[in-house]
């Protein structure tokens, strides 16, 4: 089962994305893209993902427990990499991170 503290930060980043959706519907066409409402806002979005991945990179839960601190870092690097060498292709990015993980944790 999940902490209340994962559920809280869950929360939080489900709260910030709707929140700037929400924001986007009510202000379309009246704000410009580099407007600093907006730049703040993805700022946030983005904030709340990242503390969300890092929590469960260093404190996971359930299946994760039992996978080494090392692989889930070489993955998440690996993941951060394939990002940016294949022109920011978020699927990409999640599956050359979830092969290596699954790669290492099967044969090391």
């Amino acid at each position: 089962m999940l902490s209340p503290s994962t559920f809280l930060v869950l929360l939080a980043a489900i709260s910030a994305t709707f929140a700037c959706r929400f924001s986007g519907m009510l202000f379309t066409g009246k704000l410009r893209a580099d407007h600093p409402i907006i730049r703040w806002s993805t700022s946030v979005a983005y904030a709340v993902v990242m503390a969300f991945t890092v929590r469960i990179l260093v404190f996971p839960e359930s299946a994760l427990q039992g996978s080494s601190i090392l692989f889930r870092g070489l993955a998440l690097f690996f993941a951060i990499a394939c990002f940016f060498l294949s022109r920011k292709n978020v699927i990409l990015a999640c599956l050359g991170g979830t092969v290596l993980f699954a790669l290492l944790n099967a044969y090391l």
